[in-house]
């Protein structure tokens, strides 16, 4: 058997996926399994762009000066919003790579021994780090076995934790996070822009037609006739105006989550709210409006998981696990690692969206001042 032949026989890392995302161009992209709102959202702009050349272009560049700058803002536009709207729908949210079997085994027994330790069993599962001064509490994805970095969350319908998690939205069809969320911003503020572009200019429209001069009667032809003729600019004004409520709602309210560098799964949760903690603040703020838009939009990305590549034995370790886990059956199996595994992050970070390695001021569960780190000693085991 040739070399070839037994790489077909492999299988990539997006077939043995935890996940329920699903996958095109081998693995490249990846959408939620609940996309079929992406469609209609699609077809809405499709639609209302088609009716926009079809109808308003002709009399825009016949009747008014410069006409063909209308006609190219109008493709412009309505080519950023569809791209942008791929880009979010089609690309990977930030998923964070389940912790493997040596991984959570490692770390289940850091916390057997604390346990040992102090004589308390089944305690929480959670963990406390500092960033910049805020104490924030990681909780456990018994899922995934591992603490949740911070502001990752786990979509109970992609079945998945994403770094950054604002929030799942099914218009995209995927996840909204990290890795996505700028694409998500630009495609609401030009779809923004597409809407109340086509809406002016399906009004100057009807408004043009309606006073044109009918050559049979010699007269204007009216509204209610310019509505009969041009019933393609009344659909799109309805659909315009009804829909422009919406996004642009959405997209002021994004503008000031960007302002103040806070996720729209935050916001909900009240994680920063002095009201429910009175010293509570938001430690990922960077002070300033600019700083904060700075960091959301062009602050630099994590890596992509390269779904596309070959799987190896652990990615079907941990397929084998997620499965077990979906089946019902995980008490009854002994190749498969505890559900109480945990994927170690060391407990002091400097805003960083992942925890980061400290110098030796920081311990883990089971673990004291000047004892050995087995996070620090295995850089693997570090989020």
């Amino acid at each position: 058997m040739t070399e070839n032949d037994e790489n077909e026989k492999r299988k990539r890392k997006w077939q043995v996926f935890a996940g329920r995302n699903r996958f095109f161009c081998n693995g490249r992209c990846l959408m939620a399994n609940d996309s079929g709102v992406f469609g209609l959202t699609i077809c809405l702009i499709i639609a209302c762009s088609a009716l926009f050349f079809a109808f308003e272009c002709r009399l825009t560049y016949a009747k008014i000066h410069l006409g063909w700058l209308v006609i190219l803002a109008g493709a412009i536009l309505t080519v950023f919003s569809i791209c942008f709207l791929l880009r979010t729908a089609c690309s990977d949210p930030g998923i964070i790579t389940r912790a493997t079997n040596s991984e959570a085994n490692a770390v289940e027994q850091i916390i057997k021994d604390e346990e040992e330790k102090t004589g308390r069993l089944n305690k929480p599962r959670h963990k406390i780090v500092s960033i910049n001064g805020m104490t924030i509490k990681l909780k456990y994805c018994y899922t995934c076995r591992f603490f949740r970095p911070p502001r990752a969350s786990h979509c109970s319908l992609c079945n998945n934790c994403v770094s950054r998690f604002d929030h799942h939205c099914p218009w995209v069809g995927n996840c909204v996070g990290e890795r996505n969320y700028r694409y998500f911003y630009l495609f609401l503020v030009s779809l923004c822009i597409l809407c109340l572009f086509i809406f002016s200019a399906s009004v100057a429209h009807l408004i043009l037609y309606s006073k044109e001069i009918d050559l049979s009667t010699q007269e204007e032809r009216g509204f209610m006739l310019a509505l009969k003729d041009s019933w393609g600019s009344l659909i799109e004004v309805v659909t315009c105006f009804l829909s422009i409520w919406s996004v642009l709602g959405l997209t002021s309210f994004h503008t000031y989550l960007i302002f103040f560098n806070i996720t729209t799964n935050e916001d909900i949760k009240g994680s920063w709210d002095t009201r429910r903690q009175p010293d509570a603040f938001n430690p990922f703020d960077r002070g300033s409006y600019f700083k904060n838009c700075l960091s959301v939009l062009c602050g630099p990305l994590p890596t992509r998981t390269r779904f596309e590549h070959f799987a190896n034995e652990e990615d079907y370790e941990v397929f084998d696990f997620a499965k077990t886990l979906e089946s019902g059956n995980y008490g009854n199996t002994t190749n498969t690692t505890q559900i109480n595994g945990v994927y170690a992050s060391n407990g002091v970070t400097n805003g960083q969206a992942y925890p980061v390695q400290a110098n030796g001021d920081a311990t883990l569960p089971g673990t004291s001042a000047g004892e050995t780190n087995p996070a620090k000693d295995n850089p693997s085991l570090n989020l």
